[in-house]
């Protein structure tokens, strides 16, 4: 707090030729929403720094020497988020293999390796509060999450207060408007890895279809399908999914995917 009392004093001091540059894993407590308004502020934030598919197809390509199928791409871009970290584990993992296994490891990726979850624990959950992360890994079944849908899925008040707490401090959570939040699918996948090690298979199961009733009752089908999915209830799945957009609600909740049998599981 007082570093950020200090950077007050001066932004409301500065020149008019002079600028100032700030990079911060947590949101500022200055009153940015001043200057923003009059066009002094820039703001780069974690949006911003997503990588979309034509730009990850220009770094697999050009940085990595990489030659996937434009569909392999778009698939590898959703699974890690756009996160840049994700693309980097995905290099590791395909360096020195033929353009074959480059691809098959593009169709399959997943973030759940031991370096993705270390990376993840240590250096964007470890600033957090027990209590915090307790909320996360528990309200991580619901991918859109609203104050409301994580009380009533945990059964008690107060979850409004939590996830404005987690999006001040930068933690992969991002608000979509004034009540509704989504949590980067990089951290859904860490924390739901971490709850598959916490509680008995047969509580998880019953804990998606928990979160599947709530969400449908909340209008959020996509999300609802992939619920539907991870408690094994696909009948469910596919009664939704026609309701939400067919083979679109399919594939934005990674129904095609989990569906997909023929392979196996890789993690990089």
């Amino acid at each position: 707090e007082q570093a950020e009392d200090v950077l007050a004093y001066l932004v409301a001091r500065l020149p008019e030729h002079v600028s100032i540059v700030v990079g911060t894993r947590t949101a500022l407590l200055v009153d940015d929403a001043r200057l923003a308004i009059v066009g002094d502020v820039l703001e780069i934030d974690a949006d911003d720094l997503r990588f979309r598919t034509w730009e990850a197809e220009q770094l697999l390509e050009e940085s990595y020497g990489f030659l996937l199928r434009p569909d392999d791409v778009a698939r590898l871009t959703r699974s890690v988020g756009g996160w840049a970290a994700g693309f980097q584990l995905f290099r590791l993992a395909a360096r020195d293999k033929p353009p074959a296994e480059q691809r098959r490891l593009a169709r399959q990726a997943s973030t759940r390796s031991p370096l993705a979850r270390r990376y993840l624990a240590q250096n964007v959950l470890g600033a957090l509060s027990d209590d915090l992360r307790e909320f996360l890994l528990h309200t991580s079944v619901l991918g859109v999450v609203t104050g409301e849908l994580a009380d009533d899925l945990l059964g008690r008040e107060g979850s409004h207060d939590d996830l404005v707490r987690l999006e001040a401090s930068e933690v992969f959570v991002s608000r979509l408007d004034d009540h509704t939040y989504r949590y980067h699918e990089v951290l859904r996948s860490h924390l739901e890895a971490e709850l598959e090690d916490t509680i008995a298979a047969s509580t998880l199961a019953e804990r998606y279809t928990r979160a599947a009733e709530l969400l449908e009752g909340a209008g959020h089908y996509g999300e609802a399908v992939r619920c539907h999915v991870r408690s094994g209830r696909g009948h469910d799945a596919q009664r939704l999914a026609s309701l939400a957009g067919g083979g679109v609600a399919l594939r934005d909740a990674g129904l095609l995917d989990e569906l997909d049998a023929d392979e196996p599981d890789q993690h990089f």
